[in-house]
């Protein structure tokens, strides 16, 4: 998985776990990510180690998870370190792909998509993005 994939992931499927914890709500969604959600953010937090950037963002995150601010700092600071330690996304991977086959979704960028503005591939029921309209749900 390339780096640009992999942190908006990361992210992506973290969030739910972060805003459950700190609202205490249960949110079916939540829920059923929430064991392998929970071992991801443990594995990400364990290989950050103390003081880095990358902690520090995963903290602020933690601190508000409702902050899309925070949440794309994050993963901004995620690809770089996949970026410079490929080793750590290796690691990630597996705790990802559980992640995502327990919530049934999936993250796909393309061309740095997600980050450079390009290509980036949204599955599911009711998926829409940037110029991309929905007629006929109900």
């Amino acid at each position: 998985m390339d780096p640009v994939t992999l942190a908006g992931a990361v992210v992506g499927l973290v969030l739910p776990y972060l805003k459950r914890v700190g609202e205490n709500l249960a949110d079916a969604a939540a829920d059923a990510t929430l064991p392998a959600a929970k071992r991801l953010f443990g594995a990400l937090k364990e290989r950050l180690g103390g003081g880095s950037y990358q902690e520090s963002q995963l903290e602020a995150v933690s601190e508000r998870p409702e902050s899309e601010g925070r949440a794309k700092a994050l993963e901004a600071a995620l690809v770089e370190l996949f970026e410079e330690r490929p080793e750590i996304a290796r690691e990630l991977e597996p705790f990802v792909k559980e992640a995502e086959a327990e919530a049934g979704v999936s993250f796909t960028a393309q061309d740095s998509g997600a980050v450079a503005g390009r290509d980036v591939n949204i599955q599911g029921k009711f998926a829409a993005g940037r110029d991309q309209h929905i007629s006929g749900a109900g």
